[in-house]
């Protein structure tokens, strides 16, 4: 199979066209505040990333150093970069039934950002859930929606699994990320505290 094999069963190709919410799909925003813009929609479809193809491979690493903002002290870009490197390359050929990792491109194939989600089970009900490991847009893509884009698939496709809910993490100081989930209906759930010995 080589380069056809997908990392999960996938078949969502989510072309944007335009919204009339600007809370929903794919409108442009602003890369200073996340205001929408007058803008027209951009072109956005999302696929599964394909295990064994070398530019998705090449795509995951180059954007992996991005998952440090609002990183604290304690985490060091370059310790964030090369566990994050590592844990997607596992992730890219594992070939997971539980888990989705999506690439959302423009309408030419070129790569704007990705999404990976595993699934997991809540301490407290046993439910499992899905949980957003990683998620990271390209600096050339960002302000378009992409992040949003490939939330709204990955959360279809959770939903089409009979999850009921998602969880993610996101460092106290990426405010930018937290409004962006926050606008998209997620919720303070558990804050994890950390004390250096």
């Amino acid at each position: 199979m080589g380069n056809e094999r997908r990392l999960v069963p996938y078949a969502g190709i989510a072309p944007v066209e335009p919204a009339t919410n600007p809370a929903e799909k794919g409108v442009r925003l602003s890369p200073r505040n996340d205001e929408p813009s007058n803008d027209e929609p951009s072109k956005v479809r999302v696929r599964a990333a394909i295990a064994g193809d070398a530019d998705d491979a090449a795509f995951l690493a180059e954007l992996a150093p991005r998952l440090a903002a609002g990183a604290p002290d304690w985490h060091t870009p370059a310790d964030i970069t090369a566990g994050t490197r590592r844990h997607l390359d596992e992730a890219l050929q594992g070939q997971r039934e539980t888990e989705v990792m999506l690439i959302a491109e423009d309408t030419v194939g070129s790569r704007l950002g990705f999404l990976y989600a595993v699934s997991t089970t809540d301490f407290f009900t046993g439910e499992p859930h899905e949980h957003i490991s990683d998620i990271v847009v390209a600096p050339a893509a960002e302000g378009r929606g992409v992040a949003m884009i490939l939330l709204r698939e990955a959360e279809a496709w959770a939903r089409e699994r009979g999850f009921r809910s998602f969880t993610l993490h996101v460092f106290p100081a990426n405010t930018r990320a937290e409004n962006l989930y926050k606008r998209l209906g997620y919720e303070l759930d558990v804050p994890r505290l950390r004390k250096s010995l």
